[in-house]
């Protein structure tokens, strides 16, 4: 996931220097590429916490597991 971030971050960059450099005409289509880019980080984000959610309470729950083994008493 952090690849796709990083990967994100080097064409935003890349584009933002294009932009600098562009005439009025292509100045528009680096603008849509720059959004599109945006809108993929905040999706991968989104991903990336939902991940992290998710990891945390799997952790929980099988720690909750392990320190219930002895008493074979399992709630997850």
């Amino acid at each position: 996931m952090q690849r796709h971030l990083d990967y994100i971050d080097q064409k935003l960059a890349a584009h933002n220097k294009a932009l600098a450099q562009a005439d009025k005409d292509t100045k528009t289509e680096i603008k849509k590429e720059i959004a599109q880019r945006k809108v993929q980080r905040v999706k991968y984000e989104q991903i990336q916490k939902e991940l992290k959610e998710d990891t945390s309470t799997e952790n929980r729950n099988y720690l909750h597991q392990i320190q219930t083994a002895g008493t074979k008493l399992c709630v997850g």
